[in-house]
């Protein structure tokens, strides 16, 4: 996700074609290991019979990322056009590089490899925590009912 943020932030600054293919080569590179990493991940947070919902969970995030990331890059590109020099298109994308770097750092510091190791707030004893954990892992399986 970092190398991802710091790639997209740097289409900013493309002048050439080459400079282009180059940066969407490596952009391709970097996102390629994010759907099978996250997929792998939920394997060491949820049981089995839990995941196929936080699957569909993350694959209803996609289409809504795109409503609300759609308007966002618009007004970004309307409104910082020409500022300090710089289009509309170029501001988007350094705009839009920042929190993903930022969420980068925090997904690393926050997200551990498995339920036991994470912190305080994300145990299932947690005040805030406890009642998505109850919805999501101690139900019954489908087949089970």
């Amino acid at each position: 996700m970092i190398t991802w943020g710091i790639i997209s932030g740097l289409f900013a600054f493309v002048e050439t074609a080459w400079q282009f293919y180059l940066l969407r080569f490596l952009l391709g590179v970097a996102e390629a290991g994010l759907a099978p990493g996250l997929l792998l991940y939920l394997t060491y947070w949820f049981p089995s019979h839990r995941r196929a919902r936080m699957t569909v969970l993350w694959f209803v995030a996609i289409p809504l990322s795109g409503m609300l990331g759609g308007p966002l890059s618009g007004w970004i590109m309307e409104s910082f056009a020409g500022f300090h020099g710089w289009a509309g298109w170029q501001w988007m994308f350094v705009l839009e590089a920042i929190p993903t770097v930022l969420m980068g750092f925090v997904v690393l510091t926050v997200l551990k490899d498995r339920v036991e190791q994470a912190p305080g707030w994300m145990k299932m004893k947690s005040v805030w925590f406890a009642p998505i954990w109850r919805r999501t892992i101690n139900t019954k399986p489908v087949m089970a009912r």
